[in-house]
């Protein structure tokens, strides 16, 4: 019967290439350079995962957290003659970190695509949405086996075709690269654990293996920092892309002229978004020099004030003002930033 893969999470992604990239970078190409020909033949009876171990001799591993932004790969699905057109629906996964036995365990997966049929030199590139996927973690390639396919999901079996399912010639035949694969009927959706070797030998259990000398041809484009999406871990965005600017931690509240007593004490106030409480160094300065400073503490989501005192000299300065007014700028400095604004001290 065909086999078929369900998936509770729906995402769309394409795969890239690994080359040597800056971490810092804010994408970055992993996965095949897609030069090797597509000449080896991959089909399974039920719903396979494929993911690379090595590339080009290097250890594959997602380097950081991120979004996979694109997917490029090189080959297709194959039809078998006098056949209905073979099973083409595809998924990408993203796998978490192996577990000490090779294990990982599926994250999420894409929404389906389509592979093209007999066309082994086309690369074909699949874009996702919030396909993200966790450091030291894997990409994977996922079929729907297709075994005896009749032409579509819903249609009868075809007892003549498809006999190892649905022939996926987008493997190439590399050295220093290799390839994991599983096998399991409903065993690849999210949250199901993969093997990359055999886990029971008993007739028509899960099975999975290493290819050696034989290269995933499939190339990634991964999002980290900035360029990912908010919902793997970016920033969050206007409707058309532009960031959304977060409101400071903190910050002086506008439209206040601070009453200066006979004493010199005053309370200019601030406002603390938190999350955490805001605590720093208040100072006044006027034409760059210091008339006052002091600590603060506010609760997180409140505002509160700051008790400040000028010296006497600097009182009758502010006396003898005009308008009994002195321009003056209102400084914070805390662990959360430095926060500023001129206002007026007025007697």
């Amino acid at each position: 019967m065909v086999m078929s893969l369900r998936f509770a999470v729906s995402l769309v992604l394409p795969l890239a290439l690994v080359v040597a990239s800056d971490a810092r970078a804010d994408k970055l190409t992993l996965g095949s350079d897609l030069s090797a020909d597509a000449t080896i033949i991959e089909a399974h009876g039920a719903d396979t995962a494929f993911w690379p171990i090595t590339v080009g001799g290097q250890s594959f591993s997602i380097p950081e957290d991120g979004q996979v932004l694109s997917v490029k790969i090189k080959g297709s699905v194959l039809k078998e003659r006098g056949a209905a057109d073979p099973a083409t629906m595809i998924h990408i996964q993203s796998f978490e970190p192996a577990a000490a036995d090779g294990s990982r365990v599926v994250y999420l997966s894409s929404a389906p695509f389509d592979m093209p049929i007999d066309q082994p030199t086309t690369i074909t590139t699949f874009t996702p949405e919030n396909l993200c996927i966790h450091k030291g973690g894997s990409i994977a390639f996922n079929d729907i086996g297709g075994f005896q396919y009749g032409g579509s999901l819903s249609a009868p079996l075809d007892a003549r075709h498809y006999l190892k399912g649905a022939p996926f010639q987008t493997f190439g035949a590399v050295a220093n690269s290799s390839t994991a694969t599983y096998t399991a009927d409903n065993g690849t959706k999210n949250g199901a654990t993969v093997y990359p070797q055999t886990v029971n030998q008993q007739p028509g259990a899960p099975a999975g293996r290493i290819n050696q000398g034989e290269e995933l041809l499939m190339q990634i484009v991964l999002a980290t920092g900035n360029d990912r999406s908010e919902p793997c871990g970016g920033p969050r965005r206007h409707p058309d892309g532009s960031l959304v600017i977060p409101p400071p931690a903190m910050h002086v509240i506008g439209g206040q002229n601070p009453y200066v007593q006979k004493s010199g004490a005053f309370q200019p106030a601030i406002y603390c978004a938190g999350p955490a409480t805001c605590t720093g160094t208040a100072t006044i300065t006027r034409k760059s020099r210091v008339l006052a400073s002091a600590p603060f503490t506010i609760k997180p989501a409140s505002s509160g004030r700051v008790s400040m005192k000028i010296s006497r000299s600097d009182f009758n300065t502010l006396r003898k003002a005009a308008g009994k007014r002195l321009l003056v700028k209102f400084a914070l400095t805390s662990p959360l930033g430095n926060f500023a604004k001129s206002f007026f001290l007025k007697n």
